[in-house]
């Protein structure tokens, strides 16, 4: 009779011991799905503004057959970018946030520097 009465309790105590585990677990799951959606609303963010997109100022640079292209493009949220291309891969070289002139004296760093090199830019 004893082990009966023990073993009653035994599951009573585990039975609420689930119970709070599983809305932990379900406290826990909303607040990560709640990140997650932070994140992706900032990600939608970032790429509406970037979609709002125009190029500054284009400069092609050639040596031989070698074509290397730079560009300046401004944001519509006031920031801008310095894509350098060559041997068809893009990367983007400087940022700004709120300086464009920043881009522009990259930019002109870089066609600098190829010319340097032997190659003629326009």
């Amino acid at each position: 009779m004893l082990r009966i009465i023990l073993l009653t309790m035994a599951l009573v105590i585990v039975g609420c011991g689930s119970k709070e585990k599983a809305a932990e677990a379900k406290t826990e799951a909303t607040e990560k799905v709640k990140e997650g959606a932070k994140k992706v609303e900032a990600k939608a963010k970032t790429m509406a503004t970037k979609a709002v997109a125009e190029t500054m100022e284009s400069i092609t640079c050639k040596y031989n057959n070698d074509s290397r292209k730079i560009s300046s493009v401004k944001f519509g949220d006031g920031g801008c970018e310095v894509h350098y291309e060559k041997f068809g891969e893009k990367k983007v070289v400087a940022t700004a946030k709120y300086d464009l002139g920043y881009c522009s004296q990259m930019a002109n760093k870089v066609s600098n520097n190829l010319e340097e090199a032997g190659f003629t830019c326009k």
